[in-house]
């Protein structure tokens, strides 16, 4: 749990602000490796490894998932995924 947004990767699912997210297998994964980097600024790179198991790929592939996890978490509430510009994405409970 972080604020508002609970994972349950048991059963394959996400709520924030107990509504439940529709989230893609992709989408719950790359939340759930941000989620175990709470307040960390993690690199494209870094996601790519994590979540695709390759580190040698398109980056843009890690934006076009973060913009749509974004969208679909602030549908419930404030920002919790930031980017840090040049450097990576953060995922943090309060608005930073």
């Amino acid at each position: 749990q972080l604020g508002d947004l609970v994972l349950d990767m048991d059963a394959s699912t996400a709520s924030r602000a107990g509504s439940v997210l529709d989230l893609t297998a992709t989408e719950l994964r790359l939340l759930s490796y941000l989620a175990d980097q709470r307040g960390r600024v993690v690199s494209k790179d870094q996601i790519l490894a994590a979540v695709w198991g390759y580190d040698a790929y398109d980056p843009n592939l890690v934006e076009v998932y973060i913009s749509a996890l974004r969208r679909k978490l602030e549908a419930h509430g404030p920002r919790m995924l930031h980017t840090v510009r040049g450097i990576g994405y953060r995922l943090s409970a309060g608005e930073q």
